[in-house]
């Protein structure tokens, strides 16, 4: 699978509220695309689904023909392309890994035990590719998706906790129907990711690096870096700084904390590179990322 560099990507969803990692956007078929016109990547989780027309969506050197009902992953890091699907009615839902927050599920992380993070884990099916959701189905589907952007519209009293509702049943379904298509693979999950987010969650803030994780989860650097990719479409030193920006959007919203010491405290020695990620991450400086603008 083609993939870019970290640096070149953009790690927030567009249009998030700040502090909620989760957007979803309606394409007419006829208005601009989400993220690009051409060839790019993101490093957020992002799910297509065709409402209505048909096109080519290019992942990779994989053409994948959109038609209604038709679902796409796209993984962190993973080029792809939608100049094809001009006049393809669609929902496009992104999200960071800390979409569901610490308060709902007692870590900002996914672990492999959690059933909606299933379909993420890439063990059994490294290639980009189409998921039907069947006709009876799809009314629901778009009534889920219609909801989740009803919701952040609006942003009413309790939205936060509607809209994980909702994206956590699409998930779990989105899971369901990996599965049928084939109902005899292996669920894509390796004990060793669960080892590897936790060694993360519990030393991002100590500097930890690649090495340190290798270590403590007794494989070797190269071979962990392989299959953390495989399964995550992301790198563990991706997954570190990751950790340590969620971390960082989470103290900026709730602590007034100066930017050097909450540097310090994300796992940062050198308050200038912080900001240099952060900032690559987000498209705006923690200053102003606190300040809303």
């Amino acid at each position: 699978m083609q993939r870019r560099a970290l640096h070149n990507l953009i790690q927030y969803p567009t249009g998030a509220p700040l502090g909620f990692p989760i957007s979803v956007t309606w394409i007419d078929g006829h208005g601009s695309p989400i993220h690009s016109a051409g060839p790019h990547a993101h490093g957020f989780f992002a799910l297509l689904y065709g409402m209505g027309g048909a096109g080519t969506m290019r992942c990779g050197r994989k053409s994948l023909p959109i038609a209604p009902g038709s679902l796409v992953i796209t993984a962190p890091g993973e080029v792809h392309d939608t100049a094809g699907l001009r006049g393809v009615s669609r929902w496009g839902l992104d999200f960071t890994p800390d979409a569901f927050g610490a308060e709902a599920a007692g870590w900002l992380f996914p672990r492999p035990s959690c059933p909606e993070w299933l379909v993420f884990l890439r063990r059994s099916w490294d290639e980009p590719q189409v998921i039907e959701v069947p006709d009876e189905l799809r009314d629901d589907w778009n009534r889920q998706l219609s909801t989740i952007s009803h919701e952040l519209a609006e942003r009413a009293h309790g939205y936060r906790e509607i809209v994980r509702a909702e994206l956590k049943a699409l998930l779990i379904r989105t899971a369901r129907l990996m599965k049928r298509r084939a109902p005899d693979s292996p669920e894509p999950v390796s004990p060793l990711l669960g080892e590897v987010f936790d060694v993360i969650e519990a030393r991002f803030a100590d500097r930890v690096s690649l090495t340190d994780v290798a270590r403590a989860v007794g494989r070797s650097p190269a071979h962990l870096t392989t299959v953390v990719r495989e399964q995550t479409g992301m790198t563990v030193q991706q997954w570190i700084i990751e950790r340590r920006m969620a971390e960082a959007r989470q103290r900026l919203m709730v602590s007034d904390e100066n930017v050097n010491v909450l540097a310090e405290r994300v796992g940062y020695r050198d308050p200038t590179l912080f900001i240099r990620h952060f900032k690559r991450a987000h498209g705006v400086t923690p200053r102003r990322w606190r300040n809303g603008s």
